[in-house]
């Protein structure tokens, strides 16, 4: 979505996750979730466009609102680098660091087609740990 949106020059600026969808529905009780929903089916939405604005085509603006991104994916998902531990490094590439920017939406999605691509066997075993803590 954010490839799509910065490719067109549209900066979000409100990147939250109560502007973001997803058409999966879990069962909050189930130890593992497997066959939730075709991966074919399954639909993304980013809404509240109210602080968007059109941005000129210097790329440093697209790292900058995927680091609101990668922060957005942390906490919800950064459990499946126990599965695929280059899940975390990509959070971490997302995020940035401290001295230099982070990857821009279309590196970003690069990055996560190359982690789907390479990691198919542990995306399709069970999903072992729901939850994931800065804090453990």
């Amino acid at each position: 979505v954010f490839d799509f949106l910065h490719e067109h020059h549209i900066k979000h600026n409100d990147v939250l996750a109560q502007n973001a969808g997803v058409n999966v529905m879990t069962n909050n009780y189930a130890w593992f979730l497997e066959g939730l929903r075709d991966p074919s089916e399954v639909r993304y939405a980013v809404y509240d466009f109210g602080h968007s604005v059109i941005h000129p085509t210097d790329e440093n603006w697209s790292a900058k609102e995927m680091k609101s991104v990668g922060r957005m994916f942390d906490i919800p998902f950064r459990h499946l680098q126990a599965q695929v531990p280059s899940f975390g490094l990509l959070l971490d590439h997302m995020q940035g660091s401290e001295d230099g920017l982070g990857l821009t939406s279309r590196q970003a999605l690069e990055r996560f087609q190359e982690i789907k691509s390479s990691s198919r066997e542990q995306l399709e075993s069970p999903v072992h740990n729901r939850t994931w803590s800065p804090y453990r």
